[in-house]
């Protein structure tokens, strides 16, 4: 049978005794080729995921950042406004356990309340949640210092 011999010098190259084996020997050198194509392509697919997960862990951790400072937002909000209104109106804790002679929890208030003036409420409903800003406000302790219109109404 007669040897397949390539153009390049034969140390360097596989000797092939017939045309079957050479077939078989290159039909095996491209199945090899293929396989390493397809580990290469896994691994660029490896990287390109691993990539892709650090980002979105990235993401992820903006996120929740964000939505943790939204979510203390409005209660610093509300401190601060709290704290402006108190500085304000120099509030400080009314102590319930001592009435005020100035005023009585059955006392009936005639309030403006953004020029309508229609608004009469008992001093005890404005005061019945103890320790909240209604009940410190209404509490008689400011009644001499409380802005009034020309009829007198809170």
């Amino acid at each position: 049978e007669k040897q397949l011999a390539p153009t390049c010098c034969s140390a360097h190259r596989p000797q092939f005794t017939d045309l079957h084996s050479w077939f078989r020997d290159t039909q095996h050198l491209e199945e090899r080729a293929l396989h390493i194509r397809v580990i290469l392509v896994l691994n660029m697919a490896a990287v390109s995921l691993q990539g892709m997960r650090k980002r979105f862990v990235q993401t992820s951790d903006s996120f929740r950042e964000y939505l943790d400072d939204a979510e203390q937002a409005p209660q610093s909000k509300q401190a601060r406004l709290d704290k402006a209104l108190e500085d304000q109106l120099a509030v400080s804790p009314v102590d319930e356990q001592t009435p005020h002679s100035a005023s009585n929890t059955s006392d009936t208030l005639h309030l403006n309340v953004g020029g309508d003036i229609n608004f009469v409420t008992k001093r005890d409903t404005l005061s019945a949640v103890r320790g909240s800003r209604l009940a410190q406000l209404f509490s008689g302790r400011w009644d001499r210092i409380m802005p009034r219109d020309s009829e007198g109404r809170i």
